[in-house]
């Protein structure tokens, strides 16, 4: 399994297509529609699942860590007792 990477929020292509999208709509609206609507939801369309496939890791507005270690720690599990009584 690959090791899950950070990166600052302005390193991801996904955030600048979408905001360089939204852009292009503020511009549209003001000088005028350009290109038709549906064909602009069906560019960002393709260019959002194409970047889903290319995305390597998570980002982050912090300090991205050094490095990112698995935890070894065994998650603890509480149970609760079943009340196997009928329902009248």
């Amino acid at each position: 399994m690959e090791e899950c990477k950070t990166k600052r929020w302005y390193q991801s292509k996904t955030l600048w297509v979408n905001i360089l999208a939204m852009i292009a709509s503020i511009l549209q609206a003001k000088y005028g529609l350009v290109i038709p609507g549906e064909l602009q939801g069906v560019i960002l369309t393709a260019l959002n699942i194409w970047l889903r496939f290319e995305t390597t890791g998570e980002i982050t507005t912090g300090k991205p860590p050094e490095a990112t270690q698995p935890s070894t720690e065994k998650p603890s599990v509480t149970t609760q007792p079943i009340d196997n009584r009928e329902i009248t």
